[in-house]
């Protein structure tokens, strides 16, 4: 009987196709024959890494521990990987969902540092709560630090006093009237 055959009718019986043992759970080989091909492919990486080869192939290698094709080849398969993922597994939705729990407690956090309440009007419901510069200097602000990440860089300054919570509304007077409202109509002399 041919090796080949041999392998097959093992293979077809649940056994290791290289030895004959009884296979381990899910895998093609046994546990022992695992082992013998592991400590293999470990000596000859060591011994390609030594010569300077490419860890792929064997061959001459430039710099780096692949040659210019097995890089191309292993780059390559991980976008492939990385698309079947995406479309197999929901990875992007997954991700917004991680990202956006993620967001969440650091932005209540952040909110709870600076006391869940407007320092303009009070207002304390919380989707109205929205993270100001006291100094109007957001715009350059924004250039160094993009919008969305500003919770996480107050967090990492150590809550810097010139970040404070205003509702949106006052936010929204503020920028336009360069005042808030409240502030505005406070300083106004109204008849008695």
């Amino acid at each position: 009987m041919s090796s080949k055959t041999q392998y097959e009718k093992r293979k077809a019986a649940g056994l290791c196709p290289t030895c004959g043992h009884r296979r381990d759970g899910d895998s093609i080989l046994c546990g022992q024959c695992r082992g013998v091909i592991r400590a293999c492919g470990r000596a000859k990486y060591a011994k390609w890494k030594a010569a300077g080869l490419c860890l792929g192939c064997g061959r001459p290698r430039k710099k780096g521990v692949l040659c210019t094709k097995c890089h191309r080849l292993r780059s390559a398969y991980q976008r492939d990987w990385a698309r079947k993922q995406v479309t197999k597994f929901g990875y992007r939705e997954r991700k917004r969902v991680i990202h956006r729990r993620t967001y969440t407690k650091l932005r209540v956090m952040v909110m709870a540092h600076y006391g869940n309440r407007c320092a303009c009007c009070g207002e304390t419901e919380y989707t109205f709560l929205t993270l100001d510069h006291v100094n109007n200097d957001g715009a350059a602000h924004r250039l160094v630090v993009n919008g969305a990440e500003l919770a996480r860089w107050t967090k990492k300054n150590g809550y810097p006093d010139t970040i404070q919570i205003l509702c949106w509304n006052c936010q929204m007077g503020k920028q336009f009237r360069g005042v808030c409202p409240h502030v505005a109509s406070a300083h106004v002399l109204r008849p008695h």
